[in-house]
């Protein structure tokens, strides 16, 4: 076993320990367990992989095939394959685990971090549209909208927090991987839902996430 792999597994054991915490939640996002699932087959693979996964016996296709899932999904596939390094994922990312578990966003296209906040009023075709999405408040499962940084938003799924503050997500794009990212509570514009999806008072009790050996590692 190279050093590379070994590296790779010890990485995904510490993770999947914290990721164990979020399991004993007895009622979980639907979205968020599709979420995890694909954490669980691409942990540790970057976007461009094209290299097919084999888990015990079952094989996956490679991360930047099941990416372009990911952009279909949103409604941002067009019968070529994207350029997974240039075209951002993580709103797609979100949009095939809503998609995966029974609910809808019909915003044309969800590509987009705003996608996934409320309805635009100067553009009513983006956005979760009213009777689909809305807001509320931080749960374990809700869905993200960032504000823009860099000339970039972001969409991602609440899972936890860190012990100084920071919040955690399980996302797409992040580091340009599925993975585990602490992000500052000032990035976020909005905490979306499916209008459907009653929230459990135990969800609202965000478990503390170590995802760096102790230390908060802000993307």
């Amino acid at each position: 076993m190279s050093e590379v792999d070994q590296e790779r597994i010890n990485k995904s054991i510490e993770i999947a320990s914290d990721l164990v915490r979020v399991e004993k939640v007895a009622a979980k996002a639907p979205w968020l367990e599709i979420a995890e699932r694909e954490y669980e087959i691409y942990k540790g693979k970057k976007e461009t992989s094209k290299e097919k996964i084999i888990i015990d016996g079952q094989t996956y296709v490679s991360l930047y095939e099941k990416i372009q899932e990911y952009y279909k999904a949103a409604k941002y596939y067009y019968g070529k394959d994207r350029d997974t390094a240039k075209e951002a994922w993580c709103a797609s990312f979100v949009a095939y685990c809503i998609q995966e578990s029974g609910f809808v966003n019909s915003s044309n296209p969800s590509c987009g971090g705003y996608d996934w906040g409320p309805q635009r009023k100067e553009n009513p075709k983006r956005g979760w549209r009213d009777g689909e999405g809305e807001e509320t408040e931080k749960f374990i499962g809700a869905v993200a909208s960032f504000k823009p940084k860099g000339g970039y938003t972001h969409a991602a799924i609440l899972v936890g927090k860190t012990n100084s503050g920071n919040l955690v997500f399980l996302g797409g794009n992040q580091n340009s991987e599925i993975r585990l990212s602490a992000y500052s509570p000032d990035r976020i514009y909005k905490y979306m839902k499916p209008v459907s999806y009653e929230v459990s008072e135990e969800e609202y009790e965000l478990p503390i996430i170590d995802i760096s050996g102790g230390k908060d590692s802000i993307d």
